[in-house]
């Protein structure tokens, strides 16, 4: 049986589509942000649009896609308000789990709203934000509740490898949501900033989502594969990732066992991999290339040991399941280009 060893994939759009007709649908989702009112209340996150646009998005989470982008999420005056706060912010080096080894991720550093440390006015506007998001996923992916966990990230130099935020138990997470708040100095990012979040849907075309002022990524936890490119800007990358716990993890999500491989043919086990979470028994073998590379982009001091690990599981997963696994590789070279939003 093959464990889990990874969160996040979903499932992208149907690549006959048009590029203009997905970009509709990935930024859209039932039209442009409506203007907001003259008269907003002081207290006021978003516009009277964003209800209806949070529940497209959140349709878009829990269905085959599993991924959606809001860009102008809030109200502009409440971004840079956050965005202003959060590079004032008090922040600690940010230290990440791979393997079950702890280590540094250079050039991030982190604050965790759990901790107590953040200013309360900013702290609480977040949490608004959170507030503001939670009705229209509990209905599209059955979030329990508001109480996400809130962590700010300030990117000076940093990448993070091929990943999932969901890697099993005891984690809940369900949805992840990543507030962008572009560059700390306020100016606008430019291609050559880098800093781009790299979805990968499993057996799909990759979206490579620029980390625009005020966008807005939503993706399932559990079967959206991501990483993020090195950021270079002059300025650091700011941002806030929320986490919704829901209904997860399920017993037939952990493991792969042999009544699981029983597919009629290879179109059936493909379409089944790229809805369900245990396709993170098998991630780390199909998309061999891009976890090595995104390790490596990282300059961690704990890259030759990652690497390792990483190896030892690609092996283990291919001596199991070779035909399987030369199956699927086949099938992702067969996939089109990035999508560039």
């Amino acid at each position: 049986m093959a464990a889990v060893c990874e969160t996040l994939q979903v499932h992208a759009d149907d690549e006959s589509d048009s590029e203009a007709g997905a970009l509709d649908d990935l930024l859209g989702l039932g039209g442009a942000l409506a203007d907001a009112s003259d008269d907003d209340d002081a207290d006021a996150l978003v516009d009277d649009a964003f209800g209806r646009r949070a529940r497209g998005a959140g349709a878009s989470v829990s269905g085959a896609k599993g991924w959606a982008v809001l860009d102008d999420a809030l109200l502009p005056s409440v971004a840079e308000r956050i965005r202003d706060a959060a590079a004032k912010a008090v922040f600690k080096p940010h230290k990440f789990v791979y393997d079950a080894q702890t280590y540094a991720k250079p050039g991030v550093a982190e604050v965790d709203l759990a901790e107590g440390t953040c200013d309360d006015a900013l702290a609480n506007g977040l949490r608004g934000v959170a507030e503001a998001l939670a009705p229209a996923l509990a209905v599209s992916c059955g979030v329990f509740d508001a109480d996400a966990a809130i962590k700010i990230q300030r990117n000076a130099s940093g990448a993070f490898a091929c990943h999932y935020d969901n890697a099993g138990p005891p984690s809940k997470r369900s949805v992840t949501a990543v507030l962008y708040l572009g560059r700390a100095d306020g100016a606008a990012v430019s291609d050559q900033d880098g800093g781009a979040l790299c979805l990968a849907p499993f057996l799909r075309r990759r979206a490579r989502l620029r980390p625009l002022m005020n966008r807005l990524v939503l993706f399932k936890s559990d079967r959206v594969l991501h990483s993020v490119e090195r950021w270079r800007g002059a300025s650091p990358r700011l941002c806030v990732s929320f986490w919704f716990d829901g209904p997860v993890n399920a017993p037939e999500d952990l493991v792969l066992t042999r009544d699981r491989l029983r597919f009629s043919d290879w179109d059936a086990a493909a379409e089944f991999f790229m809805h369900s979470p245990v396709q993170r028994t098998l991630s780390r073998a199909v998309y061999d290339d891009d976890y090595r590379s995104s390790i490596r982009d990282m300059r961690s001091d704990g890259e030759d040991a990652m690497l390792a690990g990483h190896e030892r599981v690609v092996e283990a997963t291919v001596k199991s399941l070779k035909p399987l696994v030369d199956e699927l590789r086949r099938r992702r070279c067969l996939v089109g280009a990035d999508l560039e939003l």
